[in-house]
């Protein structure tokens, strides 16, 4: 898969009606408006963001549940996208990159990235409550001259953002940024916590606590280790069929018990689980979760964030009997260093991303993602497909190019308005057309006007790049925006495989939190082009 592209050149459209949703007060519907994002400044990067999933993270923040409200503000924090342009002292990433934004960053100089233990940077762990950037406590976004607040670092909700530099990961610019968008939050922190933590040996039996979608995350993980025996834990008994798809060879209902669901799982696996992961946040499920891995040898790990007023109670014995208790974060992934791998096992086709997005909403649609998340199976996602754009009232295709250079492929993806008759096309085995260009050294700068690309040589290859006509300026996007809690969002206008069921336009953002609410599917994809 090559590239998509990034608009930019004399001939390709950079605003000025795109979008980013705002959510203005808790709970109701987010609002695709019109905002300002401002250039990145020192170790910011500006990302134009492709695809974007809707978490329960979100919804949770978006309804104001248990936080000091923050609004109106940007939310979206799973994503996939290309940088657009850097701010000083940005090294590692350049226009055109691929990346995917984390919400919890890797500054590489903290004792914790330095760690190979932890993955808790002191710069740039999770901050919930700060809406501003960390540079220089100021907002990039902006709507009509008032500050719209940040959310988590990340605020992927808009079709440009901006992002502290050590929040990105680079990826391999072949990966599907509509699968692998996922890999930013909640299948990494799953998975992580399997793989990383808990670390279940080929023939073992693992429990999981939860099937949302972090939870399913966690069981592909159990599967893909060789478990024998993969036991789902969940008070929505309609969860076991699609669980099974993830490795689930038995459900436990803990409604369906007049005894504690721990001894339940005691008495199923002969004395306790190997390994048990939680992935509710309820702090009984905590408990239990602990209390049902084998002594001597069992490990529970808690992924599931509780209340702030939750107390962990369980008799010391249980300690002394060796059963051990860890925390995760983020799957105990370091962003930058490990997100990279983890695309390449897609890549390599060991990970099946397919079957966790359940729906694919597009950017206006993107309430809708929020409902099809709640209570069921949890989240949703938003790309944009579209293969046109508008401008000055007319419709621009999109073409891809390979160049060939003296034997050697190059693919560049860029948008020309009209077609250039003189290009061969070609289509390939997947249906994709391409148009051919040969070039010959020293046949070097050559740049594709209308597109905003260049080939150039580098020492004896050529090299494809981005020109942005858009960096260092203010773009006007649009966005979606939350202006009070758990309000659907309001689209403004601002400057700047099998976890995936559903896909809405970013117009229909809304939608995305509504699939969310009724618990329609895992991983809805919101597309930012409609």
């Amino acid at each position: 898969m090559s590239p998509p592209a990034i608009d930019g050149g004399d001939d390709c459209y950079v605003g000025p009606s795109l979008e980013a949703a705002v959510a203005w007060e808790a709970g109701k519907p987010l609002s695709i408006e019109e905002v300002e994002v401002a250039p990145p400044q020192a170790m910011e990067v500006r990302v134009k963001i492709l695809y974007t999933a809707l978490c329960h993270t979100d919804v949770y923040f978006w309804e104001a549940k248990g936080q000091t409200p923050v609004f109106p503000r940007i939310l979206g924090h799973e994503a996939g996208g290309i940088v657009e342009s850097v701010g000083e002292g940005v090294t590692e990433l350049a226009p055109g990159d691929h990346v995917l934004p984390v919400f919890t960053g890797e500054c590489k100089e903290c004792d914790h990235c330095k760690s190979e233990e932890s993955n808790m940077c002191d710069l740039l762990r999770i901050n919930v409550d700060r809406g501003v950037m960390i540079g220089d406590g100021k907002s990039r976004f902006t709507i009509k001259g008032k500050p719209i607040f940040h959310f988590v670092g990340t605020s992927t909700f808009s079709e440009y953002t901006v992002i502290h530099v050590g929040c990105l990961a680079k990826i391999n610019p072949e990966a599907p940024l509509d699968k692998v968008c996922i890999l930013s939050c909640g299948f990494s922190t799953g998975f992580g916590a399997t793989v990383n933590v808990a670390k279940p040996k080929k023939g073992q039996t693992v429990a999981i606590f939860g099937l949302g979608a972090v939870g399913l995350a966690a069981m592909e993980g159990a599967r893909l280790s060789g478990a024998s025996r993969i036991i789902g834990v969940d008070l929505n008994p309609a969860k076991f069929e699609q669980a099974k798809k993830f490795g689930c060879t038995d459900f436990v209902n803990p409604k369906d018990h007049s005894k504690p669901v721990h001894e339940v799982l005691i008495e199923m696996t002969n004395g306790g689980l190997d390994k048990a992961v939680e992935c509710t946040g309820n702090i009984n499920a905590m408990i239990s979760c602990f209390e049902c891995v084998h002594d001597g040898w069992g490990v529970a790990v808690l992924v599931g964030v509780p209340t702030k007023d939750d107390v962990f109670k369980t008799h010391p014995m249980n300690f002394l009997n060796e059963k051990t208790l860890k925390g995760t974060f983020f799957g105990n992934y370091k962003p930058r260093t490990d997100l990279p791998n983890v695309v390449e096992l897609y890549m390599k086709k060991e990970l099946e991303l397919e079957k966790f997005i359940t729906h694919t909403v597009p950017f206006s649609e993107i309430n809708t993602a929020a409902d099809s998340s709640q209570p069921q199976i949890s989240p949703a996602a938003a790309h944009p497909t579209a293969t046109h754009h508008r401008r000055r009232g007319r419709r621009k295709q999109r073409l891809q190019f390979r160049f060939q250079v003296e034997g050697e492929e190059a693919r560049f993806v860029c948008h020309a308005a009209p077609l250039r008759p003189w290009f061969a096309t070609q289509e390939d085995k997947e249906g994709r057309k391409w148009r051919n260009l040969t070039l010959h050294p020293p046949s070097s700068p050559f740049f594709l006007r209308g597109g905003g690309g260049a080939i150039y040589r580098r020492g004896l290859d050529f090299v494809g790049r981005r020109v942005m006509a858009t960096a260092g300026k203010v773009i006007k996007c649009k966005a979606a925006v939350a202006w009070e809690a758990a309000k659907p969002l309001v689209i403004e206008e601002v400057e700047v495989e099998k976890f995936i069921t559903h896909s809405v336009p970013f117009s229909e953002i809304n939608t995305a939190f509504d699939l969310m609410h009724k618990g329609e599917g895992i991983r809805c994809i919101i597309r930012m082009e409609n």
